[in-house]
């Protein structure tokens, strides 16, 4: 049997819901459909051109980043591979405690900032900010996940949709 909700979920519901919520997690669903296939070249130079992206961004916008980079005498210029992030400072979760109210990102919008937080298995939770479109990633890499499990994303977000919404009992 063909998997009719399937298309249907990435045909209909992913644009519509793109459209409405302004997160496109049908737009990054179909990037890394497409990305699964590429060669071991194509996904490094795919990572090391996100990577120096992300870094001259948060060099650019965000100013404890910018303050610690400087203070470690790097700069993302000095990003050219993965392999290059060993010369970068590790921030840790206290960083992002220390920083995480004052020197967020001031150029996103607070409609874009959507506050996500980690179950604290280490003993305090971290509240950190997420795009819309890194929220999109995460759930089209969920989507994913279950695709290669052998269900469809339209059997995960049904699933999603009822344990939110579902009276169990």
């Amino acid at each position: 049997m063909p998997d009719i909700y399937g298309n249907l979920l990435r045909t209909v519901m992913f644009p519509i819901g793109d459209w409405l919520r302004d997160v496109p997690i049908g737009r990054e669903h179909q990037k890394m459909i497409q990305s699964q296939w590429y060669t071991r070249e194509q996904l490094n130079a795919l990572a090391e051109q996100k990577l120096r992206k992300l870094l001259q961004h948060c060099d650019n916008h965000m100013p404890a980043f910018h303050a610690m980079l400087e203070e470690y005498g790097v700069t993302p210029a000095d990003v050219c591979t993965v392999a290059d992030l060993a010369k970068f400072p590790t921030m840790d979760k206290n960083f992002i405690r220390r920083h995480f109210a004052s020197k967020f990102d001031p150029s996103m919008s607070t409609r874009d900032r959507l506050v996500a937080h980690t179950g604290g298995s280490t003993g305090e939770p971290l509240s950190f900010y997420l795009s819309r479109t890194a929220r999109a990633t995460d759930r089209a890499s969920f989507y994913r996940c279950v695709e290669w499990a052998g269900d469809g994303p339209a059997v995960a977000a049904m699933d999603t949709f009822c344990e939110r919404t579902c009276d169990h009992t």
